[in-house]
């Protein structure tokens, strides 16, 4: 069956995958309020479903995140103990692996489209082929 362009399909899922989303889900949204991380986990959960793979190569894929590329200034940032931002990353990843619903309606990009510097994002995703699903925050969701 399919909701909006999900697949839905079970996740390929490892022990990592909750730590995986809730450590990128931090990365990618701490600073933005929770709505903003949920959104951002959803697309992360879209993606493994769409595509057919673990949480934790979508998260790992070349590119997909600027938090996992080595030279981005914030690749080698952690949380420390009782960071209360990654608490609630945490809480999200387990209620999305859990199967809380979508609320990009089937995101599968995402980003700050007033800040947008790669080419290929706006040449590929911000299109009318990627139809926009959701504005939360500063981020605009494409499925």
């Amino acid at each position: 069956a399919t909701k909006g362009n999900v697949v839905e399909a079970r996740l390929k899922m490892d022990d990592n995958d909750n730590q995986v989303l809730a450590l990128c889900v931090w990365m990618e949204g701490r600073g933005s309020g929770a709505g903003t991380m949920f959104a951002i986990g959803c697309t992360i959960i879209n993606r493994a479903k769409v595509w057919g793979k673990s949480i934790f190569d979508v998260v790992y894929q070349h590119n997909a995140f600027s938090c996992t590329l080595p030279d981005d200034p914030e690749h080698s940032v952690r949380p420390k103990d009782g960071d209360a931002q990654y608490e609630v990353a945490k809480y999200i990843a387990g209620n999305l692996i859990a199967g809380a619903d979508d609320v990009t309606r089937g995101a599968l990009y995402y980003s700050n489209e007033t800040n947008v510097t790669s080419g290929w994002y706006k040449k590929h995703i911000m299109t009318e082929e990627h139809p926009v699903t959701l504005v939360e925050g500063h981020l605009t969701f494409r499925s």
